[in-house]
């Protein structure tokens, strides 16, 4: 299940990264529109897709035996690949739009089958360790992909390159999860409800009914906001505010995968068999700081050379990667990316885990849907968010102090909710229940 999931999220991301970097460096064109302004859209594509699919994936992987689902979903992710290689080949950028919607589709039948099965795999007291190492393998995997397709997609035949790994991994991803050991359907007499307005209402209905599963679902829904947010803006924020190449964009985003990887993976070791939600709340704390810190070294008034690149026009002209790590105030700021994503890992990982030892067997892959449904609204309201700085005059980096607001707002959110709560809502309390 790991080896195929990961390997999911090499291609997934692989074809995310190479979208969001190749728009603003002029890699591909979609009918003749402004790169920088389709940023927003494409990060609110894949969120849109998953939002219309999500309802049916968690009715499918709660009817249906979880290896089967695995098989499936994995034939169809190679079959999208294929797509996904043709359009790098012919360098058509609507291909590829074609592709990530259909990869959020994919997705949304995918994850709650995988979430969902967790528990099924690891008794109660092994989620924590088992939900640390699956994002610590997860992240080092979108890593991966974000080198593939940020690090190939400007390279001279680099969209070839790409086609030709997405195809290969994508099979590989399809014969490994051929691996994974059978489990029951949690509730194989379900009748698939087709209707998405009726199926939502219903799943939305289980999460009220389960209070303890609101928070933490929330607490999920924020973090995907404010990381389709940055993710999205990053190409632009680092060609229009430091004046880097596509290089450092890959850069960035490979130093944030890899502190959230180390993030979630000092989780179990921190959190020494308890919940872990105090650490969620002091890592949020960390993190808004950090983003105020990041937001303040981009400030034109500290004199960060943006070169001749802020113009998409003139890219050519735009700071190579080993350029741009000269300076002692680009290096620090560099690090705070690594710094911000450690304190991030930290912070998803008890929110998961409480999940999903909360939920009830009977419903549980149907309301991990509906939490993916707020996880896709999150990715389109982040992205959608955008249009604030691709749209005026306001500079990308303004991007790092609106989720400093937020990340600062769930602190004091938690921090308070910690002194209210009534005994007996702890997950320490809740691990004897299954």
């Amino acid at each position: 299940m790991l080896s195929g999931q990961s390997l999911g999220a090499i291609t997934d991301n692989a074809l995310k990264q190479a979208l969001i970097v190749g728009l603003p460096f002029g890699v591909f064109n979609i009918f003749g529109f402004d790169g920088d302004k389709l940023l927003p859209f494409m990060g609110a594509l894949f969120g849109i897709g998953m939002m219309i699919f999500s309802p049916y994936g968690g009715q499918v992987a709660d009817k249906n035996e979880t290896s089967l689902m695995f098989r499936r979903t994995k034939f169809v992710e190679f079959l999208i690949m294929c797509v996904a290689a043709a359009g790098f080949y012919f360098r058509d950028g609507v291909t590829l739009t074609i592709a990530l919607f259909l990869m959020a589709a994919q997705s949304a039948f995918f994850n709650p089958a995988r979430v969902s099965a967790m528990p099924k795999y690891l008794a109660p007291q092994e989620l924590m360790a088992g939900n640390a190492f699956t994002n610590a393998f997860l992240y080092a995997c979108i890593m991966v992909g974000y080198a593939i397709g940020g690090g190939l997609v400007a390279a001279p035949d680099g969209p070839n390159k790409i086609a030709v790994l997405l195809i290969i991994l994508a099979f590989l991803g399809w014969a490994v999860v051929h691996l994974s050991p059978k489990r029951a359907a949690d509730d194989p007499s379900l009748k698939i409800d087709l209707n998405w307005f009726s199926q939502v209402t219903r799943v939305f209905g289980y999460v009220k009914a389960e209070p303890a599963v609101i928070r933490p679902i929330a607490g999920v829904f924020l973090f995907y906001f404010m990381g389709t947010a940055i993710t999205v803006i990053l190409g632009l924020y680092v060609r229009e505010t430091l004046g880097g190449d596509a290089k450092l964009v890959t850069l960035l985003m490979i130093l944030f995968t890899v502190g959230t990887l180390i993030g979630a993976l000092s989780v179990a070791k921190l959190a020494r068999g308890g919940a872990g939600l105090h650490l969620s709340a002091i890592a949020m704390g960390c993190a808004g700081i950090i983003s105020i810190l990041i937001f303040w070294l981009s400030l034109p008034e500290l004199k960060v050379d943006v070169g001749g690149c802020r113009d998409k026009v003139n890219v050519e002209d735009c700071r190579t990667m080993a350029e741009f790590l000269t300076g002692p105030r680009q290096k620090i700021l560099v690090s705070l990316f690594f710094v911000s994503a450690f304190f991030t890992g930290i912070f998803i990982v008890p929110l998961q885990t409480a999940i999903q030892r909360r939920v009830l067997p009977l419903r549980r892959a149907q309301i991990i849907s509906a939490g993916n449904v707020l996880n896709a609204m999150a990715a389109i309201l982040g992205s959608l968010s955008l249009n604030a700085i691709t749209h005026t005059p306001l500079p990308s980096h303004y991007t790092f102090i609106g989720v400093a607001i937020i990340q600062l707002g769930i602190t004091v959110y938690m921090v308070k909710r910690k002194s209210t709560v009534m005994p007996g809502l702890y997950d320490e309390m809740l691990i004897s229940e299954g």
